[in-house]
């Protein structure tokens, strides 16, 4: 995922506490944060979406299975086809004529859905990519705009904020830890709250 494309080690599920998480995506982002632009293509480019995250052996091993089930399908509905209507047949045959149905549904919706699945993450993905080109197109616009426009965007510039980077010692509060365990004691957070309070008011 985002942590682990970034380097940023994810507590264990045994060990799993939000808090930490976010203290350590906290540190990355103050480590990063500072001198690095926020999109450096110039512009926000979306992701494609992947069909699977398994590799190539586990979606070959998928697709024979797939074929296999087919297969399997195809050739008992031959062989149950052979039977005649009135013939008098097993209990374990008969059973097994009346799941016959059911074992081609599933052979056929292990194939279908997949597929289905894939026909529509390439519809998607190439919308993806049409945005990221209409980006890309607008990026080089705007950097190629002429004087009036450029005087425009270095005036919207000139008035941004810049990015505040929030590192550990500025907490001052923590909604994930109790009183006892904030940064700062409960009683300077009383304190300076009933401060501002008072100047607010002009007491």
């Amino acid at each position: 995922d985002l942590a682990s494309e970034r380097g940023i080690q994810i507590p264990s599920r045994t060990d799993w506490d939000p808090a930490m998480l976010r203290d350590r995506l906290r540190a990355w982002a103050a480590a990063e944060g500072e001198g690095t632009p926020l999109f450096p293509e110039g512009y926000l480019e979306e992701r494609a979406a992947p069909f699977s995250n398994a590799d190539g052996g586990q979606l070959f091993a998928a697709a024979a299975l797939g074929l296999v089930n087919l297969g399997g399908a195809a050739y008992l509905g031959s062989l149950l086809s052979q039977i005649p209507p009135a013939a008098n047949i097993p209990a374990e045959l008969a059973l097994l004529q009346s799941v016959f149905p059911f074992l081609v549904t599933y052979a056929l919706s292990y194939v279908v859905i997949p597929g289905a699945r894939f026909l529509k993450l390439q519809a998607d993905n190439l919308q993806i990519e049409q945005r990221n080109t209409n980006r890309r197109m607008w990026r080089d616009a705007l950097s190629q705009g002429g004087t009036a426009l450029r005087s425009r965007l270095d005036a919207a510039a000139s008035r941004k904020q810049s990015l505040r980077v929030v590192r550990k010692e500025d907490i001052e509060f923590d909604s994930a830890k109790g009183l006892a365990q904030q940064p700062v004691e409960p009683t300077a957070l009383y304190d300076d709250f009933d401060r501002r309070l008072r100047e607010r008011s002009g007491e």
